[in-house]
């Protein structure tokens, strides 16, 4: 079977918070022909970019796109490229597209040529920045978090990096006019999101805040644009991790780590014209390595193909210190999410016999280690998972991989690193 494309339309857009994080996404859209005739059915598609029109290199993850419906030859699908966003560096791209029948148990068909995306979609990009007032070159930036002057981590999204000011209004005299002043400021909660790489630094101050040590810092993050060179930077005073969870994401084969961190107080920090660039340069993100494993303490285990929301939350108490107009913060009670673990459907007596015991009113809890490996067999997270039980058990169909799964969500009280 034979397959050629023509008349390729791409056109790209750019997905941008508020404070200049941002992730691609772009609309592909092109005309397939099948045997010489206009391709009528439904195929799995593939895509990858690369950096250069023959050879090259990869510069993302391959995306997976199942049962692509095409009419009188013609498709129209969405990719994002995520927090592989920053492979779009200003420099030209080529994407290849590969194809099967969908459902067929056949090695993909790779289209020829690949497709060129430059230099239109940049100039729409830097287009869609101008219009939300944010710099182009922001698009493609990342996050590097400093502590006492030593490099912690960097991070490919951050978001609600900013403060407000209370407004307080009031009448004077007999102006029928409300007037307004400020009050008091509130710093937003910074959201952060990284590949999980083994790194404990975060983990390890957060264990701290979770067993009632307040270990309060003062960050300096600074945001690096596509060639490393610094263009902004802000200081976060009196800061701590009110948050940590882990989620794998089937489009990266990768764990997201999501860290949320506790700001009293924010200050914008200059950024010389002459400062070096940094030295970081992208690279692949750490692949897991599956099946994810819970081993109970009665030798029994579970093996999943997916999970999500590991992790806990700990409560930002505000208060107002004497007549400080800035309201501070501290840690509250921490609460542990109830992860959810997913699986192609099976026979397991001992989950089906451990579930009904719930269902009957008579709970059993145990609590087993979850261990999570890269490809190379180093290890990326170790937690025990206290007193679980299963508070849900349900079929779900998976529209990407046409099978029916088995997500079991565990009520947790408390896990440990």
């Amino acid at each position: 079977m034979k397959f050629n494309q023509c008349k390729i339309a791409v056109t790209m857009g750019l997905l941008l918070s508020l404070t200049g994080s941002a992730l691609y996404g772009f609309t592909y859209q092109g005309r397939l022909h099948d045997g010489g005739n206009p391709a009528q059915s439904h195929y799995d598609m593939y895509f990858t970019l690369y950096d250069n029109a023959v050879k090259g290199n990869a510069v993302s993850d391959k995306i997976k796109l199942y049962d692509v419906q095409m009419t009188n030859g013609y498709f129209t699908v969405d990719l994002d490229f995520g927090l592989s966003g920053y492979a779009f560096n200003g420099q030209p791209r080529w994407l290849e597209t590969a194809l099967k029948s969908a459902g067929m148990k056949v090695t993909p068909e790779t289209l020829s040529p690949r497709q060129k995306i430059a230099p239109v979609p940049y100039a729409k990009v830097a287009g869609a920045a101008e219009r939300l007032e944010v710099p182009a070159f922001i698009a493609n930036s990342i996050v590097r978090m400093d502590v006492e002057g030593i490099t912690k981590g960097y991070f490919h999204y951050f978001d609600q990096m900013g403060a407000s000011v209370e407004i307080i209004t009031y009448q004077d005299g007999d102006d029928l006019n409300l007037r307004k002043r400020p009050g008091r400021t509130t710093i937003s909660t910074l959201e952060l999101k990284c590949f999980a790489n083994g790194d404990s630094y975060l983990e390890e101050w957060y264990n701290g805040i979770k067993t009632g040590r307040v270990e309060r810092k003062t960050p300096v993050f600074t945001i690096l644009d596509q060639n490393g060179q610094p263009v902004d930077r802000w200081q976060m005073s009196n800061c701590w991790p009110c948050m940590i969870r882990y989620d794998y994401d089937p489009r990266f084969e990768s764990v997201v780590m999501t860290v949320r961190l506790a700001v009293e107080e924010l200050e914008r920090l200059d950024v010389s014209p002459t400062e070096n660039a940094d030295p970081w340069q992208p690279g692949p993100q750490p692949m897991v390595k599956r099946p994810f494993r819970l081993n109970f303490e009665n030798d029994q285990y579970l093996s999943f193909n997916s999970f999500c929301n590991l992790g806990s939350q700990t409560e930002i108490v505000e208060y107002q210190d004497g007549d400080d107009l800035i309201l501070r913060k501290r840690p509250g009670r921490t609460t542990f999410f109830d992860p959810a673990f997913v699986r192609g459907v099976q026979r397991d007596t001992f989950l089906q016999s451990w579930y009904q015991n719930v269902l009957n009113g008579t709970v059993t809890r145990y609590s087993p280690t979850f261990s999570m490996n890269n490809s190379a067999g180093e290890s990326l997270i170790q937690s025990t998972l206290m007193h679980c039980w299963p508070c849900r058990v349900r079929s779900v169909y998976d529209n990407a991989s046409k099978m029916m799964n088995e997500e079991i969500t565990l009520a947790c009280e408390e896990f440990t690193n």
